[in-house]
């Protein structure tokens, strides 16, 4: 007897979308899988919740798994890591950019485009390796402010879409907290 074939996300969510299988047919972990990418798709939690027909909560709950199964902790490897995984990006979106200078139907505006944009991202990618301490010497005070000022605003957007209560907006705040805290003591120790 054939092994059957599991479906896979995109299966199941084009069978949701057609209609073809009803939301509360699908397992936890399947529904999870295909939760994480409508998310990515954009689309909106209460289509989600229809698509699947199950209550706020459910698909609250689903996201707060992911988030936690997705959770990044401090580790010797991680920036090491995730810089590595920026640089493969960087060097592909670069590689595509270089396609389109090559291209001979590109017009000249489109060429210039494609060069600008390609400098473009590889200096923001020196900049991050500078700001993270890989290359040039570490962070700067001013870069570090920056960033401070990039994760509040990140909060507040997340605060604005989670509420203020959930989990993800209380650990912002208190690593919030944490940085301003240090970065105090850091000027206090240089002034002494």
């Amino acid at each position: 007897m054939a092994k059957r074939r599991e479906r896979s996300t995109n299966d199941l969510i084009r069978e949701l979308r057609a209609g073809t299988i009803a939301g509360k047919q699908i397992s936890k972990p399947q529904r999870q899988a295909c939760v994480e990418r409508l998310e990515l798709e954009g689309v909106s939690r209460y289509d989600i919740e229809d698509m699947f027909c199950r209550a706020a909560r459910t698909i609250r709950r689903d996201l707060e798994d992911i988030r936690a199964r997705n959770a990044m902790y401090p580790s010797p490897n991680l920036e090491a890591e995730v810089m590595g995984e920026y640089r493969v990006q960087v060097e592909a979106a670069v590689a595509k950019l270089s396609r389109l200078y090559r291209d001979p139907a590109a017009s000249v505006a489109d060429k210039i485009s494609a060069t600008n944009s390609a400098i473009a991202i590889h200096d923001r990618f020196i900049e991050r390796l500078s700001c993270v301490g890989l290359i040039g010497g570490g962070r700067s005070e001013h870069t570090e402010i920056e960033q401070l000022a990039e994760l509040i605003q990140t909060s507040v957007t997340i605060s604005a879409e989670l509420g203020d209560s959930s989990q993800l907006s209380i650990e912002l705040r208190a690593l919030i907290a944490s940085m301003a805290t240090k970065r105090k003591q850091s000027r206090n120790e240089s002034r002494e």
